[in-house]
């Protein structure tokens, strides 16, 4: 049994000391000089915003309780936790097109079945795991902050960048690679508990051409580092190196089309029992058609790995075996009745 609930979510937006009149009353007062012969002056941050009907700022805060009941038939085993999160987020319109926000949240995240209970081969990922029943509560305390700007016409971009500060963070530990026994072979996993820190940040950006083709960037890094002292290296296993990227976006009747690629950089922030993976290059291509008729459907024909790139995921168990798949071809309809 798994039971979760959301207990509350709501946004407070402000109001500045024109928030009793309305525009034309404003404006009205503005526009009068009494008796003097004056230039209209430039309008201020919030008039602009109050003009486009946007609020100077805003606040958002919501919560969630979570409680699971989880038994182990096999082993007569039954496990009960419970966690909270919260979260509050605030953000401010530095000028009519620059905002920047923040959030602070704590989350707590339970343990899993798999994470509880597995013991034996898991062959999808070549492992052996084995759970571990006093798993407690995941706590995790994260800061964020996010500078947007969009000029309303051409061009938007935003960067974020975040740190979390876990206490109990629950993740797969190899301890080896098997050589005898049932395990004999498999990568032998145990999953345990450690504090951590998690940082990292993103950044996006799209340039509008014309109103039919647009061109976006992005870029993003993230990394865990643990405080378990029996390791030879800090980092959390199966981390996925940074990447840098971008796509042609272009829209011509019922028509998309997207060009889009990235490079992936070498991961050598890795955790024991893990050697470097390899940077490489993905290219993708996507052709969408909409139909107008009025039995509405979707067909798409997409190129992925256009280049034929030999590359490794690194998030992978797997990633010293199995590459990622070659140039490959779909196509496909979706049909809506």
């Amino acid at each position: 049994m798994n039971d979760s609930r959301q207990i509350i979510w709501r946004k407070i937006q402000n109001a500045d000391k024109f928030a009793g009149q309305s525009l034309s009353t404003i404006d009205a007062h503005a526009g009068h000089n009494h008796g003097e012969t004056t230039k209209d002056a430039p309008l201020d941050t919030s008039s602009i915003l109050r003009k486009q009907g946007k609020s100077p700022w805003y606040i958002e805060f919501g919560g969630r309780q979570d409680f699971q009941s989880l038994i182990d038939n096999d082993n007569n085993i039954e496990k009960t936790h419970a966690g909270t999160s919260v979260s509050l987020e605030g953000g401010k319109y530095l000028t009519p097109n620059t905002q920047l926000s923040a959030r602070i949240s704590h989350s707590e995240r339970l343990p899993s079945p798999q994470e509880l209970f597995s013991n034996g081969a898991h062959l999808a990922t070549n492992t052996w795991e084995r759970g571990n029943g006093q798993l407690e509560e995941e706590s995790t305390d994260g800061v964020e902050f996010t500078l947007r700007y969009d000029n309303g016409n051409r061009f938007d971009s935003s960067i974020s960048v975040f740190y979390n500060d876990s206490a109990n963070y629950i993740y797969a530990k190899t301890q080896d690679i098997a050589t005898e026994g049932e395990s004999a072979d498999f990568r032998l996993v145990d999953y345990v508990q450690s504090d951590a820190k998690h940082y990292g940040g993103e950044i996006q950006s799209r340039y509008y051409l014309n109103d039919n083709i647009s061109i976006g960037s992005f870029a993003d890094i993230a990394l865990i580092t643990l405080d378990d002292r029996s390791l030879t290296r800090k980092y959390a296993p199966r981390l996925v190196a940074p990447r840098i990227g971008g796509d042609i976006t272009s829209q011509f009747g019922q028509f998309d089309l997207v060009l889009s690629g990235y490079h992936r950089f070498e991961q050598d922030h890795i955790a024991d029992f893990e050697t470097n993976t390899p940077s490489y290059n993905m290219v993708d291509a996507k052709l969408v058609y909409h139909s107008s008729s009025a039995h509405d459907y979707t067909a798409f024909f997409q190129v992925e790995n256009i280049l034929n790139e030999l590359a490794y995921n690194h998030a992978s168990y797997l990633a010293e075996q199995v590459p990622m798949p070659e140039r490959s071809f779909n196509a496909g309809i979706t049909y809506n009745f």
